[in-house]
């Protein structure tokens, strides 16, 4: 008799903790998310490591031969880094948030390193070094749901002024100013970021891309409102 119970119990919290278990999962759905990483000069560049970093998700997978990663995760905001291992290329780093079961698409790029031989007044700081040696910059958005957004820029050049960051390339080293925030990315020849306003100004060979596509341009800006990019010319 007792045992008969003590198994009954056992099935009705094995019951409980499966419907627990599934109501958690119908609360997760996933979403697909899916892209190339290459090299400006060679290419797609396979074996590169693409994690995903989350709340309480991790996950790594693996470009195959032609530099293609995908992956389901849970909805949620995430950090992707995209790194090949002991090699000398620079990483791509972004941040982004889905909250619906889709397919979206994000490319990325790795840039080979360079040794920059800057002329400074003394030790340079931080700021000084990436004004001349390049680097990425992020500037925080909020969002209506809490949880702030990022822009990043990565650039090899940065001029600094009072109201207006100026990102080009260098007289060694040519490749495009690279633009992410959250679902949407632009790469140009120079971009203008104010502070003040908002406002991304890319002129020069502009290729945008988002969740319908690449198109091109001459120039381009656009504003940032809770994971949206609007272009305004």
């Amino acid at each position: 008799m007792y045992r008969f119970l003590a198994i009954s119990y056992i099935v009705i919290l094995s019951g409980i903790a499966s419907s627990q278990s599934n109501d958690q999962f119908a609360a997760r759905p996933t979403f697909h998310v899916q892209g190339t990483i290459d090299s400006m000069t060679n290419g797609a560049i396979p074996r590169v490591e693409v994690s995903f970093v989350g709340g309480n998700v991790s996950r790594t997978v693996v470009v195959d031969d032609k530099g293609f990663y995908q992956a389901d995760l849970p909805v949620g905001a995430y950090t992707m880094t995209a790194a090949f291992p002991r090699s000398g290329l620079t990483k791509y780093t972004r941040f982004f948030r889905v909250p619906l079961p889709i397919t979206v698409t994000l490319n990325g790029s790795l840039y080979a390193t360079y040794s920059c031989d800057g002329v400074w007044a003394g030790e340079p700081t931080e700021e000084q070094f990436k004004d001349s040696s390049g680097g990425e910059d992020s500037f925080p958005f909020p969002s209506k749901d809490g949880v702030p957004l990022q822009l990043n820029i990565r650039y090899v050049r940065r001029e600094r002024r009072e109201k207006l960051l100026s990102y080009s390339s260098n007289g060694v080293v040519k490749r495009p100013v690279s633009v992410a925030y959250n679902l949407f990315a632009l790469q140009a020849d120079s971009v203008n970021y104010s502070p003040t306003d908002g406002i991304v100004r890319a002129y020069g060979q502009v290729m945008i891309e988002d969740q319908q596509g690449q198109t091109h341009a001459s120039s381009a800006g656009y504003k940032f409102d809770d994971g949206k990019a609007t272009r305004i010319w």
